[in-house]
């Protein structure tokens, strides 16, 4: 038998171990006994149970992520959706607006005119939408008299000039600037639409005209020698007879000129226009024939203070209508 102790192997019989000492007891151990007590001792290492059939783990592949990537498609198309969505938009928006930031509606008159309350104009009415106007990146110097209206246009450096029958109870006028079609719609609060190839601006008034400024008066009282849509030129060969010396001629402080009065005046007549404008202010003129002409007229006092500043507005824009005329005549 092997002893229980130190594992020797002792005889059958022995009371005692032989290498040890250990005394045996009445247990009889077998190799098998033995042994497995000297590995508990030594090793401390248990015998698995093999009562328990144990089902080795077997590796599972990870699950396809085509879920997450769905989702995550999904999220993208949409977000580009959306940014296609608020980009056609904007640009809408921005492009609906010119150069001069007034919005552009893509329209008829006939819709523009049900969109606001119905004006009945009479030619009168039209009157008093005398003056400029600014719209779609064009100036417009109008004038509407006996039944029509005289209009001129700039834009840049070019000019266009037409006219057109205005008829009563018409809201809108049509007027054709060479193959350009615009069209002037009337609106309450003296406000002015201009519609140009089929573009609608809202128009600004760069200048206000007087109420009571009207053409027959000054004709009348024979206060401006020029100024009169059916008097033609009254110089000849640089000469004209002055018969009152508190005439002026031309009223650049009170009424928009346009190329339409220009064409029907000498070259001298609107140079004395032009500097009609400095001798209202006291300009003292360096060219001696146009300071003793200017020194005729009760009227001028000279001023050695003057300065550019003293025009109006309208006085700024109606010397570089002449300016321009007289650059494309070649004069200046």
């Amino acid at each position: 038998m092997f002893c229980g102790h130190c594992g020797k192997q002792n005889p059958d019989n022995a009371k005692s171990c032989s290498g040890c000492g250990k005394q045996f007891d009445k247990t009889q151990f077998t190799r098998e006994n033995t042994e497995r007590i000297r590995l508990s001792n030594t090793q401390r290492i248990s015998k698995p149970d093999l009562t328990h059939k144990v089902v080795p783990a077997v590796p599972t592949s990870p699950k396809p992520k085509r879920n997450l990537i769905a989702i995550i498609a999904g999220g993208i198309l949409l977000l580009v959706l959306i940014l296609v969505i608020a980009l056609f938009h904007l640009k809408s928006w921005f492009g609906s607006k010119d150069n001069n930031g007034f919005v552009k509606i893509e329209s008829s008159s006939s819709e523009i005119i049900q969109n606001e309350e119905n004006k009945i104009m009479s030619a009168n009415d039209w009157e008093s939408y005398d003056g400029n106007w600014s719209a779609g990146g064009y100036t417009f110097s109008c004038e509407f008299d006996d039944g029509q209206i005289e209009c001129t246009m700039r834009k840049d450096d070019k000019v266009w000039q037409s006219k057109a029958k205005i008829y009563s109870g018409e809201q809108s006028i049509k007027v054709e600037f060479d193959k350009k079609e615009v069209e002037f719609v009337a609106l309450n609060m003296g406000k002015l639409r201009i519609i140009i190839d089929n573009k609608q601006y809202d128009a600004i008034r760069t200048n206000s005209l007087p109420p009571e400024a009207d053409n027959s008066y000054i004709d009348d009282n024979n206060s401006y020698m020029f100024y009169s849509a059916s008097s033609g030129t009254k110089t000849q060969n640089n000469n004209i007879i002055i018969n009152d010396k508190s005439q002026m001629f031309w009223p650049l402080d009170k009424f928009a000129i346009s190329t339409t009065d220009l064409d029907r005046l000498t070259k001298y007549e609107i140079d004395i226009i032009k500097n009609e404008a400095y001798a209202r202010h006291g300009y003292i003129f360096v060219n001696e024939q146009w300071q003793e002409f200017f020194d005729e007229f009760d009227w001028y006092e000279k001023d050695s203070s003057f300065t550019e500043d003293r025009f109006s507005k309208l006085e700024r824009q109606n010397l570089d209508t002449i300016i321009l005329y007289q650059r494309e005549k070649g004069w200046i």
